[in-house]
């Protein structure tokens, strides 16, 4: 990454998120950590499992399967955007990137479970208005999963979010 930063204490992580904080002012802060620096930032539909096998290529057999194996876990989902966010979130591999407001979230992701490997933190600076929120973006967008075509580009303006801050901005700015 060309803008890498080594951090080595909590102490120097907040010196950092508070100077870039500083920066970019107006601009909304948005923080993804993952435990390898080496990882590629994708959403997990795009790697592969551990023999190697594309989790895009079962995208929608991996959906169905998720479906029937616990239906009720997802009858409150009002879309299918809804409905990935949590299936991401009980382990389904999806089109979807977490990304979160908080820089400690992050952090979290990025020291998890890999003692031998540098995790990376990246910050994305997009403008408020640039941002599209749960209930801007369409069903239709997401046809490739329920109707086993490719999915539509939502557009650059899209980015999404841990789901609690998904939960928390649906009912700021959807009532």
């Amino acid at each position: 990454m060309s803008n890498e930063i080594r951090i080595s204490s909590l102490s120097e992580y907040m010196v950092w998120v508070k100077d870039t904080s500083k920066e970019k002012k107006g601009n909304l802060n948005l923080y993804r950590g993952h435990a390898d620096k080496k990882w590629q930032l994708q959403p997990s539909v795009y790697r592969t499992d551990s023999e190697g096998k594309s989790y895009r290529a079962h995208e929608y057999d991996l959906y169905q399967q998720m479906l029937r194996r616990s239906p009720d876990a997802f009858e409150k989902d009002k879309s299918v955007f809804e409905r990935l966010i949590r299936m991401q979130h009980h382990g389904l591999p999806t089109r979807l990137l977490d990304l979160t407001e908080s820089p400690l979230v992050a952090l979290f992701f990025a020291c998890e479970n890999e003692w031998n490997n540098d995790g990376e933190i990246f910050l994305f600076n997009p403008r408020r208005d640039s941002i599209l929120y749960p209930c801007e973006i369409p069903d239709a967008s997401f046809a490739g999963v329920e109707n086993k075509i490719q999915f539509n580009d939502l557009s650059n303006r899209s980015v999404n979010y841990l789901i609690d801050f998904f939960t928390a901005e649906r009912k700021r700015t959807c009532g």
